[in-house]
């Protein structure tokens, strides 16, 4: 039996199918105004792409700096220290490889994970974009009004809610429509 859905409830999941909608016209009308982090131009917008982000202090632990976005965003899935003190300096394929091997301790349990997701997600990308990162902040306005797409591979971790998978034509692409959203306010 499936429990009654919130009108909270229902709006997400509105917004969630118009927005994997949304990226299937994108890529079915016009494939010239896309960029995928899987392109050849668009690999700075790939999480495994090296930069300088710092991971909040919450709970008991402390703010923490990783090499980049992936390495950080699967750290911020666990309340273990050691844990994310391994992920610390590892490349993102590094982390992936060492999350798969190793179950996440002490995982998080929030009543709201994808609310969560989205605010690590945004957390780090407005590091990684932003006037810590120059270089990377200035090919990401370079992309102008392109619709960008964040994207994971088979062999990533399988977040089809924040990333798109092209094999699959799978993902909400959520992490695009915020590079795309920090790339607007950076043009002001």
């Amino acid at each position: 039996m499936t429990p009654d859905l919130s009108p909270a409830d229902e709006a997400i999941i509105d917004y969630d199918l118009a927005a994997l909608e949304d990226i299937r016209a994108q890529f079915a009308q016009n494939r010239q105004n896309v960029l995928s982090s899987q392109d050849k131009n668009g690999h700075f917008l790939d999480d495994n792409y090296p930069c300088q982000v710092v991971l909040f202090a919450e709970d008991d632990l402390p703010e923490m700096a990783y090499s980049c976005v992936t390495s950080a965003y699967l750290a911020s899935k666990s309340h273990d220290l050691a844990y994310r003190e391994a992920l610390q300096e590892k490349s993102g394929k590094q982390a992936i490889a060492y999350a798969k091997k190793n179950p996440i301790p002490s995982p998080r349990m929030d009543n709201n994970h994808r609310a969560r997701m989205l605010k690590v997600e945004e957390h780090l990308l407005k590091q990684k974009f932003g006037p810590e990162n120059p270089a990377i902040l200035r090919k990401l306005v370079e992309t102008k009004d392109l619709f960008l797409v964040i994207a994971v591979s088979e062999e990533s971790y399988d977040d089809s809610y924040l990333h798109y998978q092209k094999k699959r034509e799978y993902g909400q692409n959520h992490a695009g429509r915020i590079a795309m959203g920090i790339r607007d306010k950076a043009k002001l």
